[in-house]
């Protein structure tokens, strides 16, 4: 998790908003629209986490990443290449 999230801030737009201490599980910031970006994914076979506005209204853009010690580095990297196509950064 803590590579994906490394991984993942280094896109330009977006942000992971932990403050403290995570194991699998961390929210991101997105640059555009989540449901756009789950949509892109998903074409590619990738479910992309939790849209948190679903259930909160103050969390815009949004989306709870979580990952196992199924995923390896490769498959984190496939993700994070995808995210930033699906964003077009």
């Amino acid at each position: 998790a803590h590579y994906a999230a490394s991984q993942i801030e280094k896109i330009k737009g977006f942000t992971v908003l932990n403050e403290h201490p995570f194991f699998n599980e961390f929210v991101i910031q997105c640059p555009s629209d989540v449901n756009k970006i789950q949509s892109n994914l998903l074409e590619k076979g990738i479910l992309a986490g939790y849209n948190l506005e679903s259930d909160f209204s103050s969390r815009k853009n949004q989306l709870l990443i979580a990952t196992t010690e199924q995923l390896t580095r490769d498959d984190i990297d496939f993700f994070v290449d995808s995210l930033r196509e699906a964003t077009n950064v």
